[in-house]
């Protein structure tokens, strides 16, 4: 899903340039036939694009973003992501889509053209244009799903999350919901209280969830206090407190792991057990050399992973405005691991139910599997020889360097023997001529950071290969 297709084409054009740009950075100077070559463009449609762009950024920043020169873009010390973010929302608050989103969120149904041609000038081919462009949106978030309240609150939230858009006018929000938001961190806060609102305008038009469109049926004593601030008819108090309930998981506030199968619906239980049957399988083709690593262990972590995915996270928030390359570093990390979560993924999809959202979900999952009970893939260790002229000292230093900047899984060694992989000096050693080494002159540059990083991942992939 691409959220930014919710903006005009000009406005489309601009964020989409702007990105590029930041994306290059720190670099402060760039070459403007890069940009012409990447996005197919004119000089005259660049500079047209890039003068427009730096006039939109003095308007949220109260400062230019950039110099434009005959050959290449001078950008300005602040131009930062931050920037690039102000400039998104900005773009969104001004759409033609946010009306209709609006108005939809509000009554239930899309206004009509002649209250959007008196309220904003649309003419008929402008409102149907932009009318069909959110309905094309909302398909591809359903990805052939049938529609269903739950669905159109998640879609709203999408995309009033991603342009972090509050929904004003503001208003009280109750006392049970602000001692909730207490002990949450900022996004979590800004999540909740976006999702109350949305409920809050849903249920004053009697749109209510249906307990067959949840995927838990466990109440929670909290949410109830806040369902029951807002005017909801009192056969629809529980599927509404469920649906918050569930929705706490779905953005942290709530740890999955915590959620018992018992919890899940009748369906979702049958999933789990299939699931976790998967998952225990491949981990423990995976962890096969690990002796420290129990069949308890197992069982809980594979237990955790089902529940997660027969929560079906990603069946109801699908946010794809994240590309696989985002996801590079993970993955050469531990690149058995991202295949083994691969192979989940698959036979998930192909044997127990649909997966949507994989690219997230992938990373996911292996962000749980880190910070589970593996505490080291034998296999993807990678030992470096430290040797350096200083002596101990030198290499002591430069040790903790090597903990400070990288998190791969690392052995250091002082000498080396038949698992070194690499070997890191300050002066060439014909000696050891078999083995890659860096040498290093001097205190390592971020250059040489990347430099040893990628000679790292190179490891781990050739072992991958020969595995």
């Amino acid at each position: 899903m691409n959220f930014f297709n919710l903006l005009n084409n000009y406005d489309q054009s601009k964020i989409i340039l702007f990105q590029e740009i930041i994306d290059n950075l720190p670099e402060r100077k760039l070459q403007l036939k890069s940009f012409k070559e990447s996005k197919g463009l004119s000089s005259y449609r660049l500079n047209s694009l890039l003068e427009n762009l730096n006039d939109d950024i003095y308007q949220v920043t109260g400062n230019n973003g950039f110099q434009i020169e005959s050959h290449q873009l001078i950008c300005d010390e602040n131009l930062d992501r931050k920037v690039f973010n102000k400039l998104k929302d900005y773009y969104f608050k001004f759409s033609l889509q946010r009306e209709l989103a609006i108005g939809f969120l509000k009554t239930g149904e899309f206004p009509d053209h002649k209250k959007m041609e008196i309220d904003f000038n649309w003419n008929r081919t402008s409102f149907y244009q932009q009318k069909n462009k959110l309905l094309q949106f909302a398909n591809e978030f359903l990805q052939n799903r049938q529609l269903n309240e739950t669905l159109i609150r998640y879609l709203l939230f999408n995309v009033f999350d991603f342009f972090d858009d509050p929904i004003r006018p503001d208003f009280s929000y109750p006392v049970s919901l602000k001692i909730s938001l207490t002990h949450l961190n900022p996004s979590q806060r800004r999540k909740l209280k976006l999702i109350y609102k949305i409920i809050y305008f849903r249920t004053s038009k009697q749109f209510y969830v249906v307990p067959k469109n949840l995927l838990i049926t466990q109440v929670d004593n909290k949410t109830s206090q806040i369902i029951q601030t807002l005017p909801i008819q009192k056969q629809y108090l529980k599927s509404e407190n469920i649906f918050l309930n569930q929705f706490l998981y779905h953005i942290g506030i709530k740890k999955v792991e915590l959620l018992q199968p018992k919890y899940l619906e009748t369906k979702h239980q049958k999933y789990f057990l299939q699931i976790k049957k998967i998952i225990l399988r491949h981990f423990l083709n995976l962890t096969g050399q690990q002796k420290q690593v129990s069949d308890q262990v197992l069982l809980y972590f594979s237990s955790t992973l089902a529940i997660y995915l027969a929560l079906e996270k990603y069946k109801n928030i699908v946010n794809e405005q994240i590309s696989n390359k985002n996801f590079d570093y993970l993955y050469n990390l531990h690149p058995r691991l991202s295949q083994t979560v691969a192979e989940i993924i698959k036979e998930i999809d192909k044997n127990v139910t649909q997966v949507y959202g994989y690219e997230r979900l992938h990373f996911d999952l292996m962000a749980a599997a880190f910070l589970g009970p593996f505490k080291i893939f034998q296999t993807d260790i990678v030992h470096i020889c430290l040797d350096f002229a200083g002596g101990y000292y030198t290499n002591s230093f430069i040790e903790r360097l090597f903990k400070k900047f990288l998190n791969f899984e690392i052995q250091v060694d002082d000498y080396i023997g038949p698992e070194t992989d690499l070997y890191v000096t300050d002066q060439y050693n014909k000696k050891h001529d078999e083995i890659p080494q860096i040498v290093w002159l001097r205190t390592p540059t971020l250059y040489d950071w990347l430099h040893l990083t990628r000679k790292i991942e190179e490891v781990k992939r050739n072992r991958l290969q020969k595995a």
